[in-house]
């Protein structure tokens, strides 16, 4: 049996693309999969999930801490198990990376998102200006060495793959279409409730959000996701009429939330993709938005234009324009035959195209091709 490592110094234990998509489709398929994460240990549809105690990293200097010590710790958890295959998913790990290649491991660098232009374009806000270029530079220079020594690499769109290959000769595209999952019918929708559900709430507009929802009648808007106490009280300043902290909650929990709302929030203005506003289809909450039948309000990259505007399952707005993002709730508060006709073309369409079953099919080719092929597959110039 081939014993695979997915390793992250960053994400949750029960990621939703790492542990409940990719590890468990591997488990399911005949492969002995572990999972070392931030958080506890536990054994869970076939997953050995094996925890790093878990701190918290604030602000660049956390960034730094996490880099230095936190990832090194992640690392060795990882050696210890001695794996065929190891599957990285964060920045940090890059030149870990690096060290299981040189050391003769089939290496996969799974990367969720255009990490270069995210931090050029200082969309986390953790790094100084000063040092932003250097960061960037020295991101890239560790992930076209990765690209290089990997096995393979793994990125979430059209516009990755096509840089991507330029680095690599094994390089596939998966998405992040959720798993279907039937749609939850012992709920009451509440009229007029909005929500966020992610991890990280600070990724998206959420200052100009509660602008935009602050004069609307009894509105209720409740954001998931980890969210420090200061930042809670600046937004709570911007107003706090319907507004509600609901923190970070269990995986299989979150469905039952997202159902319940009118609208489903993912305004944002982080996605970039070389600097132009195409927008990530590697996002996760529009199509988990549109599976739980939630009309959907979110920027208008063009990507998310394609799917949200075309197949008419919600409303893409200027994540920069409080009243344009206004006028698109109160559109959708106050007509509920159109709320209840975005909800079911959001299904509809998640039945037919935006799904995890072909990407898995896809993953599956992809590492039976790692087993069964040479070693190196990279582009050592």
């Amino acid at each position: 049996m081939i014993k695979v490592c997915h390793v992250t110094s960053a994400h949750r234990n029960d990621d939703p693309r790492i542990f409940q998509k990719e590890c468990t489709t591997l488990a399911m398929n005949g492969y002995d999969v572990y999972y070392v994460a931030p958080g506890n240990s536990f054994l869970k549809n076939g997953v050995h999930v094996i925890g790093v105690a878990k701190k918290k990293f604030a602000g660049f200097f956390g960034k730094v801490k996490r880099l230095l010590f936190f990832s090194r710790s992640v690392y060795m958890k990882a050696k210890k198990l001695d794996c065929d295959i190891y599957h990285f998913h964060d920045p940090d790990m890059l030149r870990y990376a690096i060290k299981f290649s040189k050391k003769g491991k089939r290496v996969i660098f799974d990367f969720h998102e255009e990490y270069h232009e995210s931090i050029l374009n200082n969309e986390r806000k953790s790094i100084p200006r000063a040092f932003v270029k250097l960061a960037a530079k020295y991101y890239l220079h560790l992930q076209n060495k990765v690209c290089r020594f990997a096995s393979g690499c793994i990125v979430v769109n059209p516009q990755m793959y096509g840089k991507w290959t330029k680095y690599s000769e094994n390089v596939i595209q998966i998405t992040n279409y959720p798993i279907i999952c039937p749609a939850i019918s012992n709920f009451k929708k509440k009229k007029n409730l909005i929500v966020f559900a992610g991890k990280n709430p600070d990724n998206y507009s959420q200052d100009i959000f509660i602008k935009a929802i602050s004069s609307i009648p009894d509105i209720e808007y409740h954001i998931y996701g980890d969210i420090s106490a200061q930042r809670k009280s600046e937004l709570l300043a911007i107003s706090s009429r319907g507004i509600s902290f609901k923190g970070t909650i269990p995986f299989d929990q979150m469905y039952q939330v997202i159902a319940e709302a009118a609208i489903g929030m993912a305004v944002t203005d982080i996605f970039f993709v070389d600097g132009d506003k195409k927008g990530s289809i590697g996002n996760t909450k529009l199509f988990e938005y549109m599976m739980m039948k939630v009309p959907v309000i979110c920027t208008n990259y063009d990507n998310w234009k394609k799917i949200v505007e075309n197949d008419q399952c919600g409303i893409c707005v200027d994540p920069h324009d409080v009243g344009e993002i206004r006028d698109a709730v109160n559109k959708i508060l106050n007509d509920s035959n159109l709320a209840e006709t975005m909800g079911k073309n959001g299904r509809l369409m998640v039945e037919k195209k935006y799904n995890w079953a072909n990407d898995a099919k896809t993953l599956l080719a992809f590492y039976d091709s790692l087993v069964h092929a040479k070693l190196y597959r990279g582009k050592r110039h």
